[in-house]
């Protein structure tokens, strides 16, 4: 028998989402009931304005970061897979090329006492790197495959896409990786050229790469759980500050309010204590300097 081990920050998840669904509850039920009383505690006020900044910033950098997240993961993985298949076509490479180094001009019809035809080759080489492979002549028509029944069935053309023999054939690239599709199905394709001993570009080597999008797809929603349930703590977080915040920066402006309400000519007030040298501190000094100037004037009228 065994138990998964709960950790703290999952009981924090738990109890961040069940606040959040049970607060929406709460409050669809009173926008129901009593609308008025919801859409009064959500005047614009100063206090209220401050609430709904940070909440507003939170959720901004949360899509700017899911997004950015998203995006990095995606090239992260494009870039393992390009790795992985660049690794693969040079090990094929290394092979094919021990094999076929001694050959001027490869044709479909090259056999050895070991090897009946290329596609035997072929199928050999893919048995090991667990990959299909293509071999293509300098015309860009299929030379061997080690998977015929693609091309044999009519799923794709036996000539070498159009694209890939520009790079390969007219620009001599050394290198070529692209996205390409059989139906519905996009996987990308790496392209190498092949050559002799003395150098002599012998055919092109292909190497169709069927990357697992469920693969993929697992890691982005690994990533998407892992930064919603992030961001549900943040955000509860963020909520609480902005209430305690707010109160606390609007505490002198209601101090303010309570005084300039009360005030009365002939009457003795007294002045404010407030020790910090902000704006309210300014409006603060306003304030006693002006209930100083109705006190003298009271006593002169």
């Amino acid at each position: 028998l065994s138990k998964e081990v709960t950790r703290l920050f999952d009981q924090v998840i738990t109890f961040a989402y069940l606040f959040v669904f049970y607060n929406i509850i709460i409050l669809i039920s009173i926008l129901i009931i009593n609308r008025k009383f919801v859409l009064k505690k959500l005047n614009p006020d100063f206090k209220n304005q401050i609430r709904f900044s940070m909440i507003f910033v939170l959720l901004i950098s949360f899509f700017l970061f899911g997004a950015g997240t998203i995006y990095y993961a995606v090239k992260e993985n494009k870039r393992a897979n390009n790795k992985e298949m660049t690794d693969k076509v040079q090990s094929v490479l290394i092979e094919l090329t021990h094999k076929l180094d001694q050959v001027d001009y490869l044709t479909p019809d090259w056999h050895t006492d070991k090897y009946d035809h290329l596609d035997e080759l072929l199928i050999k080489f893919s048995q090991v790197f667990f990959s299909d492979i293509n071999l293509y002549d300098l015309n860009g028509n299929l030379l061997a495959t080690s998977r015929s029944e693609i091309f044999n069935r009519g799923l794709t053309g036996k000539q070498m896409n159009s694209i890939a023999f520009k790079m390969m054939a007219v620009q001599k690239k050394t290198e070529f990786i692209q996205k390409e599709s059989i139906g519905k199905l996009e996987y990308s394709s790496i392209y190498i050229p092949l050559k002799n001993d003395r150098n002599k570009i012998i055919a092109y080597i292909n190497l169709p790469y069927f990357a697992k999008n469920d693969s993929l797809q697992r890691n982005l929603s690994n990533v998407l759980i892992a930064t919603v349930n992030l961001y549900v703590v943040l955000f509860l977080l963020t909520v609480f500050l902005a209430f305690f915040i707010s109160t606390e920066i609007t505490r002198p402006l209601r101090m303010l309010r309570s005084k300039f309400k009360a005030l009365q000519l002939g009457m003795k007030h007294q002045e404010i204590i407030y020790n910090k040298k902000d704006e309210i501190g300014e409006l603060v000094k306003e304030y006693n300097e002006m209930v100083n100037k109705l006190e003298i004037s009271a006593k002169k009228l």
